[in-house]
């Protein structure tokens, strides 16, 4: 593979890592596992071959775009679960009320 391709091949990375950000930030989930098992092949392909010297500087760059955008991504998950979690606390709570007034009731 030439390195103009690898490049682009990249960069479609790269821009794989940005979307999932922006669509963490719009709760898009079914996307965001979509792109994530995209990326995740295209990572896996694009590391099959050894970084040339002259990439290892972008690469380098890139990984730490890729893991301080994933960290973010995981932070908006991890508060969008706890939100849910909560909503579910809440319907258990107001069930498990009704369920003790049908049950005193009779």
């Amino acid at each position: 593979m030439n390195a103009e391709k690898r490049h682009l091949q990249w960069e479609s990375i790269l821009k794989m890592t940005e979307d999932l950000q922006l669509l963490s930030a719009t709760q898009n989930w079914q996307k965001m596992n979509d792109i994530s098992t995209q990326r995740q092949a295209r990572l896996a392909r694009f590391f099959s071959v050894s970084v040339t010297d002259s990439e290892a500087e972008i690469v380098a760059q890139g990984i730490q775009k890729i893991l301080k955008s994933d960290q973010l991504t995981k932070q908006v998950c991890r508060q969008h679960q706890k939100g849910i979690s909560s909503e579910v606390q809440k319907i258990n709570t107001g069930r498990q009320a009704l369920k003790a007034y049908g049950v005193s009731r009779g």
